[in-house]
Parts: structure tokens; sequence; C-alpha cells
């Protein structure tokens, strides 16, 4: 930090603080309000009341920091002293005059500072009213009014005249506080206690309710405020709130608590109570949470159900035995084409009267296609998803053998047979479907009871599982080979596949080319607009080479912000065009395709099998050259490797 300059008439400055006699005083707690009130009211963890010495800067009050002192060339406020105008740092990170300063780069981490002038009641100028926090943040016009009318309060405590100052700010802050409760999503009341001659507490009157509070008691809010809590809703005082409020008042202590109420004046429902002590009564928050309890209620229910189904089919010990075994298979399948011959395999065991189809998904709306059968069942090739009641209601769809006018349409059956339907799904999608008829044997048809339909929806929950483990080993198998941030394929794709692609090339005596790109002073772009933005550009980078990534081109994110393109059957010519093509977009996306991003160029380094190399790495390196030469040539364009490159092949 430079030195600060001092003010002109800092002799008289200095004896006008020393004439106040504050320096080195004990806290007061009219200061101290004063700061706490600060901090609270712009939602900033410190906030402090300095003074600014000849030597050091001192704290009469402080919110949030114990060092009550440091040496005046370390202050953020000896600024605010020199040139006696409210000073905003919005980032003192980026600012040159205090980047360095330990407040900044220490534990403290302050990024965020705003400080008015404090003046002695002669007009000197004495010291700051600051607040400052670790985040850095814009502040605007409203926002430094308003710490300049909290540094008159200062002022004016100075000056021994709190109380006109005091009312003023009551009157801002009662504003805000209905701005503010207004715009809570949760009810919001202030009861104030209501005393007999002895000093009991006899009841509660209605002090403030914000709109919310409709939501929790069924009456308007103009008819609340001003009444007595019992005498308008008896049941506080019969459900034993009226007492538990009294509590929080002479305990001090806040409540919190759940509980479903449904009275008169009330909205049936449940209830979350939040009860803090405000004075002589109590401040009460209250969220409906109905719709949770509901929630919670109906998933107690389901794995109800499930431990029943668990207990019977423990009592069932064949099907045990077969359904574990199933399990075991279903979870050590690979492909799909395993999960339905295990299917096909274990059902017959499983439900030996029956006989059904197992359908599965191949891509997200498409038809579903037959994977196995047993039993032989008629099943169809493919299955539209409206041909199945199942599939349209996403449950369970059985009907009985009187009821054959509810059959699906994907049903054939040619005699009195009973269906049943299993949608299989994860996480709310359809995988497939499971579809279980019923045999004849003889002229009287059988009939699939309880206990087979629970064993029945048990095969399609582990199936569903076996589905969705498949889906989650795919998936991870995508994830180890591409980069999370651009989409792209990684290094470690790269180094599988690129070796294959030229081997290929030299088999069929075709030419590939590798382009190797790089976002030319990326790291400017993070120090001047972050990270966050410093990843728009690298996905926006990214999509560009997605466009010039067909069935055989491979795009790859490399590491950082550097990038590569493998071209089959490209020449270097060819290599050169599409590569100056990607450069000239790269610079066009700021102003067509990707307004949101900084303009940024790329440079670009080519190279071509066979003229720079026999070997993947040779080509890379090769094109690697190239780009230093493009980085060193300055930037935002494309160099073609060196035709006398001398290839390092393996």
């Amino acid at each position: 930090m430079a030195s600060v300059v001092l003010p002109d008439n800092e002799a008289e400055r200095l004896r006008a603080l020393n004439a106040l006699h504050i320096l080195d005083t004990p806290s007061e707690e009219r200061f101290d309000r004063i700061t706490r009130l600060v901090a609270a009211h712009f939602d900033e963890p410190c906030a402090a009341i300095n003074m600014i010495a000849e030597d050091r800067q001192w704290s009469k009050s402080c919110v949030g920091c114990q060092q009550r002192e440091i040496a005046r060339e370390q202050s953020i406020c000896a600024y605010v002293i020199t040139s006696d105008e409210m000073l905003i740092v919005e980032d003192a990170s980026l600012d040159p005059r205090f980047s360095s300063l330990p407040a900044v780069t220490g534990p403290l981490h302050l990024r965020f500072y705003a400080a008015t002038p404090i003046h002695s009641p002669d007009g000197h100028l004495v010291g700051t009213l600051c607040i400052y926090g670790p985040e850095p943040h814009r502040f605007g016009q409203d926002a430094r009014q308003r710490l300049c009318d909290f540094g008159n309060l200062v002022e004016r405590e100075l000056s021994a005249s709190e109380i006109e100052t005091a009312l003023l700010l009551a009157e801002r802050n009662e504003a805000r506080f209905r701005t503010a409760a207004e715009a809570n999503f949760d009810s919001f009341v202030i009861l104030d206690s209501v005393r007999d001659e002895q000093g009991k507490i006899i009841d509660f009157v209605f002090n403030y309710a914000n709109s919310r509070v409709e939501q929790i008691v069924a009456l308007p809010r103009t008819e609340i405020i001003g009444q007595r809590l019992c005498e308008l809703l008896p049941v506080n005082r019969q459900a034993g709130f009226f007492d538990r409020y009294v509590q929080v008042i002479d305990s001090g202590q806040a409540i919190e608590e759940e509980f479903p109420i449904d009275a008169p004046g009330f909205v049936p429902g449940w209830i979350h109570h939040q009860v803090v002590p405000l004075g002589d009564g109590v401040a009460i928050t209250s969220r409906d949470v109905t719709a949770r309890r509901i929630a919670e209620e109906e998933s107690e229910h389901t794995q109800h159900q499930l431990q029943e189904a668990v207990l019977n089919l423990e009592r069932r010990t064949r099907d045990f035995m077969l359904l574990n075994e199933l399990g075991e298979l279903l979870l050590s399948c690979r492909t799909i084409d395993d999960v339905g011959n295990v299917m096909a395999l274990s059902l017959r065991s499983l439900l030996p009267l029956t006989m059904g189809a197992l359908y599965l998904e191949e891509s997200s709306g498409s038809p579903l296609s037959v994977v196995a059968t047993w039993g032989g069942h008629p099943a169809h090739d493919s299955l539209a998803l409206d041909s199945c009641w199942a599939l349209r209601r996403q449950r369970v769809h059985y009907v009985s053998a009187d009821k054959q006018e509810l059959f699906c349409r994907h049903t054939i059956v040619e005699h009195r047979s009973e269906s049943l339907c299993i949608p299989l799904r994860t996480q709310g999608r359809i995988l497939g479907l499971l579809h279980i008829l019923s045999l004849q044997i003889g002229d009287e048809p059988t009939s699939l009871d309880e206990a087979q339909r629970q064993l029945g929806m048990t095969v399609a929950e582990w199936t569903s599982l076996a589905l969705a483990n498949l889906m989650l080993q795919r998936e991870l198998r995508q994830q180890a080979l591409r980069d999370p941030l651009t989409g792209l394929y990684n290094r470690r794709y790269f180094e599988q596949l690129a070796p294959e692609i030229l081997a290929d090339a030299a088999q069929d005596n075709h030419p590939i080319s590798v382009v190797v790109i790089d976002v030319d002073h990326f790291k400017q772009v993070n120090d001047r607009y972050g990270h966050a933005m410093g990843d728009q550009v690298l996905q926006a980078t990214a999509k560009l080479l997605q466009g010039y990534a067909g069935s055989s081109t491979m795009a790859c994110r490399v590491g950082g912000e550097e990038f590569l393109l493998v071209l089959p059957h490209t020449d270097s010519m060819a290599a050169l065009e599409i590569a100056e093509r990607l450069r000239s977009r790269a610079a066009e996306m700021h102003t067509n395709s990707v307004p949101s991003i900084p303009a940024i160029s790329i440079s670009l380094g080519v190279a071509s099998f066979p003229l720079h190399g026999a070997a993947i790495i040779s080509l890379v390196a090769a094109a690697d050259a190239a780009l230093y030469r493009a980085k060193s040539g300055g930037r935002n364009r494309v160099v073609l490797a060196d035709p006398h490159h001398q290839p390092q092949d393996d």
C-alpha cells in the first residue's frame, strides 16, 4: 500500500480528536448498539467505528473483528480521512491501493469495504463508520445513503444528542422490517403480552401479522390485528400454546415445535412453529408443512408395504432361493442381452404356471422392444407406449379373467387368462415392461393370485435395479472418457483411441491430421472475469469444436485451455482450412453466437500423417511445436508443423 497523504489540517484534526477524550476508552453500549445494528442492517459480518490517530487506527466499537488497533499505514479508513468522502471498495483484492494490506491477504480475507466519514462536534474529520466482509459486491446509492444516516447517528452520539436520530432510525427500521416481513414466505406475527394488576400475563394481543398469516389462521389479518389471542382463538389456551408463550418470555429461551392442528379458526394441517422472545412479547414464525408430512407418511407407508412383502417372501423358501439367485444373476449382468437371458430362464421356475415377456426401452420415448419371453408368450417385436394401460398410467395394471375387455392392446390370448403389466422404472423414468399372463390347464384357467402378483412386482423391482445398474455403469464409462466441464473426450480417451485411428490410416494409406488448439490469454480471462467466465469460454470453445466432430472426427480437451482435434482422411491443406475456419469463428463468438463471453482468440498448430510423423506421439509433438510458433508469432493464428520436423517415432 502506498503512503497515505495527510490532510492539510492534520494538526487541527488531531487536536479535535484528542479533545473528544475517546481514544483508549472502554466500550460503550451506545456505540456498540450502533455497530451491531449496522452489521445486521447491511448483512455484513463486520462493522466498526474507527478513530484515526497520528500513527494508528483505533476502534471505539467493532463487531466481527477482535483486533481493535492497527497501524495507520495499514488502514483503509485512513483514505477517508484524506478525502473526507464516503469510500466504497467493491473488491479490495482488485484495488491496487489495498490489495496488499494484511486485512485483504490475511485470515480476515477482506473484499468488500464501505465507510462514511465521522466528524467531531466542531466539524473536524476524526474517524469513520465502516462495514466490511469477505464477499465482494455492489453497494447501491440507497445503501450509501443509509450508511451515511448511520454515520450521522454516530456523530450525534459524539455530540450527546442521540434521541432525535434514534427515533428517525427507528421509523426507518420499522418500515424496512415491515417490508421484509411482508416478503417472508412464512407466517409471521408479533404478540404483546397483556398483564393484570399484579403483573401476571393473562393474554396476548396481536401487534403485527404479515399477509401469510392467512395461510395458517382462517381469518383476514385485518380482523386479527389488535385482537386478544385467547379470545379470538381459544384453542391456544386449551392446547397449551398460551402457557408455552409465557414460558418463552419468562425464560428468554426460544422454542421450536411441529404439530398437527384442526381447530376452529385455523386452516387444518401440520405447522412448524418457532417462537422467540421479543420485548414483553413473542415473535412467532409458522410454516405450513402439511405437504411434507403427507409425503413422509406416504413414504413410511410404502416402506411398510415393502417390509410386508419381504416377510411374505421369507415364508416361501423356494421362492426366496430362486429370487436370490435371480438377483445375483441380474446384478452380474453386463448387457441387456444378459438381462433377457436371465429373465427368460429364471421366470420359468419362479412363475411356472405363467407365460410372459420382458420389453425394454432402447431410447427415451421410443417403442419398447421384446428382449425375453417364457412359457410360449406370443410377444410383439415392439410395443408402443400408448398400447399399455400400465405405461400410460405408470402403475401396475392387473386384469382378472372375467374382465378381459380391460386387457391392453398388446395382450394376445386365445383362452381365458389373467394379465399383469408391471412398468419397470427408476427415478420416475420408464425403462420397460414386465408382462405376465396366466396359463390354462385343460379347460380351466389358472389365476394370478396375490402371491404371484407380488412376486412379479418384486421381480420387476429387481429388474429395474439391474437396468439402473447397467445405466450407471454405462454412464460411469462415459464419464471416465469425457471431460465433465465441456463434454468432450478427455486425454485418457485420446491416448486409448488415437493409436488405433492412426494404425487404420497407415493400413489404408490415407492421411490423418492433428490440430492442437489453445485459448489465447486464458489466464487473463480467469483473472479479470473469474473462473466461472473462464468455464463459459472453455464450454463455448468446446461447442465450436463439436461442430467439426463427426462420426470419425475426435474432439478432446487434453488439459487446461488446450484442445485437440483428430481429423481422419484429412491432409495438411484441408486441416489448415478447417483450423483457419475454427480460428475465425472463435474470434466471432463474442459478437455472433455467444455474446455472454468476452472476445477471445485461439492459436492452432497443425500436423499431418505421414508428413510429420508415423506415430501419434510424433504428430502431437509436431502440432505442439507449431502451436508454440503460433503463440510466439503473436497468437490468433494457425501454423502448420515444420515439414522438416524430425519426429521421435516409437
